[in-house]
């Protein structure tokens, strides 16, 4: 009997060696570099399906956990999915009087939130203050080792929380980063990152800028499909309120 998985192709330059990876809505694709014979891409999802199966329901039912009260009405998040650096951080809920007060790292990848939570409003506020401040600490690092890596310089990077743009870069030297990306796959991320980079050297999405862009994420065309769909990883409590 046959065991037939759907899935795409994706030809890296940069990997030495295939691998496999479960998209957010538990589609599966094969990243592949450009020496790999891809006649050999149905064995080796053959071989892989059991690591299939068991990922895309993990994924699944970390996008289920992550999700904000449009998909469980009146429940606060109870862990965030950080995709871009791999990391699920727990929330958890301490009563107290009043108003929420703090969010406090208190063990290794887990949150508490004191105060009323009831008070949901000020909880996913509380939250999205945090996620800025990770974002801060784990996108401008990341930023700076590409700018360096690549030899495109920037004068300074901000953590920014916006509804539709990812980042931007002004004519001043000023990269903004959404905070959401931490949400997001590191691919895409690293796709955003070298997109505001290049704006480095071209202000603009001329035929110039996208040939740089290739030079540094060769994958880039299919990157900017992903993008599209790129919304489904952000819980609704970042931008409810």
């Amino acid at each position: 009997m046959s065991y037939d998985i759907a899935y795409s192709v994706k030809v890296n330059h940069r990997l030495k060696y295939a691998r496999l990876s479960i998209g957010a809505r538990g589609e599966l694709v094969v990243l592949v570099p450009s020496s790999f014979d891809q006649t050999l891409i149905p064995d080796l999802v053959r071989q892989k399906k059991e690591w299939i199966a068991q990922t895309r329901k993990k994924v699944m039912a970390d996008q289920q956990q992550s999700r904000g009260p449009s998909d469980v009405a009146c429940e606060l998040p109870s862990r965030l999915v950080l995709h871009s650096i791999n990391e699920v951080w727990q929330v958890g809920y301490r009563a107290g009087r009043g108003s929420v007060v703090e969010a406090q790292v208190i063990d290794t990848n887990r949150l508490m939130i004191s105060g009323d939570a009831s008070k949901s409003d000020l909880v996913y506020r509380l939250l999205r203050m945090w996620l800025k401040q990770k974002a801060s600490l784990e996108l401008v690092p990341w930023l700076e080792r590409l700018s360096v890596a690549n030899g495109l310089k920037y004068s300074r990077a901000v953590i920014r929380h916006q509804k539709t743009r990812w980042g931007s870069y002004s004519g001043r030297g000023t990269v903004s980063l959404n905070m959401k990306l931490l949400f997001l796959p590191e691919h895409l991320v690293h796709h955003v990152l070298i997109h505001e980079l290049c704006h480095t050297v071209h202000l603009n999405h001329s035929s110039s800028f996208w040939k740089l862009v290739a030079r540094y994420d060769p994958a880039y065309m299919e990157h900017r499909v992903e993008m599209k769909r790129a919304g489904s990883y952000i819980p609704h409590f970042v931008d409810a309120g």
